[in-house]
C-alpha cells in the first residue's frame, strides 16, 4: 500500500545497491547509444542484437559464475517464476530494441523508463508489498515529466508507441519478479533466464541476418552484448539491496545520460526545455532516493 511517510536512513547495504545501480546506469546508457549506432550506421537488425545479447550474456555469466556454483542453469527451465521472468524480460527487450529506429533512441528510452512507475505500483499493490510513500510517488512523477521535456516526447498514439508501452509494462513486471526471486535464486541464475529466453525467442528471425554479418558488425554486436550483460547483472544484484521504487528511481536518470551522449556523439542538440527536463529528472531521482526526513 502507499504510506504517507518515508523514514529509513540509507544503510550500508543500500549504499552498495546505489553503487551497483550507478554501474548499471552507465552500462545501459552506453548500450542504448551503441544500439542506435549499430542500427543507423551498421544496419544490424533487432533480432540479431537480441540473439547476440543473449548468447554473450550466457557465456559471460557461465565464465564468471559457473565454477562457483551460483549459476544453476537447469532452474530456468523448471522454476515457473524464472520461466516467467525470462519470457517477459525477452518480450520487454525486443519491444525496446524494436522501437529505437521508429521512435528514436531518446523517445524509446523515455517510454521504456516509465517501467519505474509500473514496477513501483505493482510492487506496492500486488507482489512484494513494499511501502511507497506519497512523496516518493510525487517525485517519480516529477522525473517522468522531466523525461518528457528532455526527449520532446511526441503527442498521439501510434503502433510503435503501443509497442514501447508494452515493453515498459513488461520491464515493470520483470523488476518486481527479480525482487521476489532473490528470496530463492542467485543473481546469475535470474539473469540467465532472460538470456535463455531471449535467444529462444529471437533465434528463428536472427539466423538469416547473422549469416550475413561482417566481422566488424559481429565485433560491435558482441560489445553491445557485453555492455548489456554487465548492466543487467549490476541491476539484478542491486535489487538485493534496494526497493523497486528506489532502484527504479535511480534508473530514471538513464534518458538524461542518453540525451547527453546523443548530443556529444550524434550531434543531437538539446533545447532549453530539454535542459529543464534533465534538471527535473535529476531532482526527482534524488528526492525519491533520499526522501526528506
Amino acid at each position: 500500500m502507499i504510506v504517507t511517510r518515508s523514514h529509513h536512513p540509507l544503510s550500508r547495504p543500500t549504499y552498495a545497491g546505489l553503487g551497483l545501480m550507478s554501474l548499471c546506469v552507465g552500462f545501459f546508457t552506453a548500450n542504448a547509444l551503441l544500439i542506435k549506432y549499430l542500427g543507423s550506421r551498421l544496419d544490424i537488425d533487432v533480432w540479431s542484437l537480441v540473439f547476440t545479447r543473449g548468447v554473450v550474456g550466457l557465456l559471460f555469466v557461465a565464465l564468471c559464475y559457473g565454477k562457483r556454483g551460483s549459476l544453476q542453469l537447469g532452474r530456468v527451465f523448471l522454476r515457473p517464476l524464472l520461466i516467467l521472468r525470462g519470457m517477459i524480460g525477452a518480450v520487454g527487450l525486443i519491444c525496446y530494441y524494436w522501437t529505437i529506429p521508429p521512435l528514436g533512441v531518446g523517445v524509446a528510452t523515455l517510454i521504456s523508463t516509465t517501467y519505474v512507475v509500473f514496477g513501483a505500483i505493482l510492487a506496492t499493490r500486488f507482489f512484494v508489498h513494499e511501502p511507497l510513500s506519497l512523496s516518493q510517488l510525487m517525485w517519480l512523477m516529477v522525473s517522468l515529466i522531466g523525461i518528457a521535456l528532455l526527449t520532446d516526447a511526441r503527442a498521439g498514439f501510434t503502433y510503435p508507441l503501443g509497442i514501447a508501452v508494452l515493453g515498459a509494462v513488461a520491464a515493470g513486471v520483470v523488476i518486481v519478479l527479480i525482487r521476489h526471486l532473490h528470496a530463492t535464486e542467485a543473481s546469475p541464475t535470474i539473469f540467465a533466464a532472460q538470456c535463455v529466453y531471449g535467444v529462444l525467442f529471437s533465434s528463428v528471425f536472427a539466423f538469416p541476418e547473422l549469416l550475413q554479418l561482417r566481422a566488424n558488425q559481429w565485433g560491435w554486436a558482441i560489445v553491445a552484448g557485453l555492455l548489456s550483460a554487465c548492466g543487467q547483472l549490476a541491476m539484478t544484484q542491486a535489487f538485493r539491496h534496494l526497493s523497486v521504487s528506489v532502484g527504479g528511481a535511480f534508473h530514471l536518470s538513464v534518458p538524461v545520460w542518453v540525451a547527453m551522449g546523443g548530443w556529444l556523439l550524434f550531434d543531437e542538440r538539446l533545447g532549453t526545455l530539454q535542459f529543464v527536463g534533465a534538471a527535473l529528472v535529476m531532482l526527482g531521482c534524488y528526492r525519491a532516493i533520499v526522501p526528506a526526513r
